[in-house]
């Protein structure tokens, strides 16, 4: 490597934002990979670029050749490095990544990417999420009628804004897993980082969703959901389900503009204007 090179940072990830995580475990190798799995989607290696050497990644975060080996070959099966011989390890391209990966979609949540992260995960749910709840309708048998019942009542019930949002999350999982499609339950992994996304988005406004107004156009919103899946009704079903996402949108876009991220209007953030 010619020049001064881009050392590896100590490591140390704020464990306490993470989402439901995928497969890294925990301990000092997860700390590892967290901390480079954050630098590379950030940007301090550019794909192409070779990362340090293992000499020097052992001698920049104080940890033995086992630990670095093994953390990149976590971030090997993620897509986001490779190893030639001779030649250590480069970055890849961005697109062969593993975007959905939990674990990446937290690294690009802690490299500062929450603007972009959140506009291409609410544009997927809104392709996506109208069209499984439909289906999800068409299919729902008693048990999963009864499943979004019990989840329904802790929505309603909720007097804090991480208890409402855990229901939020159960409540997109119940309705896909009502799908009974494979595929889209793993698609989950996107409905829940868009919603601690949001979550985070109104704790940094210094809003709070249990507040009224806002609980009540949010219950309003879900309700109609509700209704419709329980009682079969497809169409409708996914017609709310677009209008809740919509919503939500709305709400990401005032989140940002309050914190000072953009002045557009939704439909120029989403890319629809």
């Amino acid at each position: 490597m010619s020049g001064t090179r881009r050392r590896a940072p100590a490591y140390g990830v704020d464990r306490r934002r993470r989402l439901a995580r995928g497969n890294i475990g925990r301990g000092v190798h997860a700390d590892i990979v967290d901390t480079l799995g954050v630098q590379i989607v950030g940007g301090n290696w550019q794909p192409g670029e070779s990362l340090p050497t293992e000499a020097e990644l052992m001698t920049d975060l104080q940890v033995s050749r086992t630990v670095v080996r093994e953390a990149l070959r976590v971030l090997r099966a993620k897509g986001l490095v490779e190893s030639r011989p001779m030649a250590g390890a480069h970055v890849r391209p961005r697109h062969d990544w593993r975007l959905l990966d939990p674990d990446v979609l937290q690294w690009r949540i802690d490299s500062d990417g929450r603007e972009a992260l959140l506009r291409d995960l609410m544009e997927v749910r809104l392709i996506v999420e109208p069209a499984a709840i439909r289906s999800a309708t068409q299919r729902a048998d008693d048990a999963a009628r009864d499943r979004m019942r019990a989840v329904w009542d802790r929505m309603r019930t909720a007097r804090d804004l991480e208890t409402f949002i855990d229901a939020d999350i159960d409540f997109h999982a119940t309705l896909l897993s009502a799908a009974g499609n494979e595929i889209l339950e793993q698609l989950f992994a996107v409905i829940e980082a868009a919603q601690r996304l949001l979550m985070d988005l109104q704790m940094r406004a210094a809003k709070t969703l249990v507040e009224k107004p806002e609980l009540a156009k949010t219950l309003k919103l879900h309700g109609r959901v509700v209704d419709a899946f329980l009682n079969g009704r497809g169409d409708e079903a996914e017609q709310a389900m677009h209008a809740l996402i919509e919503s939500a949108i709305k709400d990401a876009e005032k989140g940002l503009r309050t914190i000072g991220v953009g002045d557009q209007g939704v439909g120029d953030w989403m890319g629809r204007g």
